[in-house]
């Protein structure tokens, strides 16, 4: 069972939510100055779904690949702050796994940092999200 832990940014957009996966296998995450959008793939009981975009379709797509289940998600951290006269959006991210490897940043500039404090792994996303990538937060559980 997952649990919600944390989430940054602001409260734009529309509600976005994914936490009955089991894992995440791969990430696509456009971004410009700031993050544009992010889909996922995760796990559900053996079956792999893509989640909808959540974001805008500006930006350049950049495509994680975990080496799951052997490599999973086990924390994220990033920037939210403003852009032009729209206010607290997630403007980087980094996403790190299990065995070390470091995925980012992706986007850039100037805001408040933060990160994520789990000691299990990430198996899904929430947040807000409307032309740009507005808030996310994750859901996590413990490793068998």
């Amino acid at each position: 069972m997952s649990v919600k832990v944390e989430r940054w940014g602001g409260g734009g957009g529309h509600e976005f939510n994914y936490n009955n996966a089991t894992g995440i296998r791969e990430i696509t995450i456009n971004t410009g100055d700031i993050v544009d959008s992010i889909t996922f793939k995760y796990d559900h009981g053996g079956t792999s779904s893509w989640s909808s975009r959540q974001g805008g379709t500006g930006g350049l797509p950049h495509k994680i690949y975990f080496e799951y289940p052997d490599e999973f998600l086990t924390k994220i951290e990033g920037i939210h702050g403003s852009f032009w006269s729209l206010n607290n959006l997630i403007k980087s991210l980094t996403f790190h796994t299990n065995w070390g490897t470091k995925y980012g940043p992706y986007g850039t500039g100037e805001g408040t940092p933060f990160s994520s404090t789990t000691n299990g792994e990430i198996v899904g996303f929430f947040g807000n999200s409307g032309e740009y990538l507005d808030a996310i937060g994750i859901y996590t559980k413990q490793r068998n």
